[in-house]
């Protein structure tokens, strides 16, 4: 995606009353690629390809731990200290 098609959909998510969102990105220089056509046509490879599912059932996983104060959560064992500060065992 270029940079310009990403702001206009925020432009639009905020127009819309959208506050807040998840927001990722991962630049050529991160897989050792020049920032040019070339990337930009794997960029829309990978946007139109990829499973994006497993992401968003992690995020969805996370999202509820958290809500739930992540007790008895061992599904994100580098998640060990809640909102209070305290440390969970």
């Amino acid at each position: 995606m270029k940079i310009e098609d990403a702001i206009a959909q925020l432009i639009k998510e905020k127009n819309n009353g959208t506050q807040s969102i998840i927001l990722a990105y991962w630049k050529a220089d991160m897989f050792d690629q020049e920032d040019n056509d070339e990337w930009h046509s794997y960029t829309e490879l990978v946007e139109d390809e990829m499973d994006w599912s497993r992401a968003h059932d992690q995020m969805t996983d996370l999202i509820s731990a958290a809500a739930d104060g992540f007790r008895g959560c061992d599904r994100f064992p580098l998640l060990h200290v809640v909102a209070d500060g305290t440390q969970k065992d």
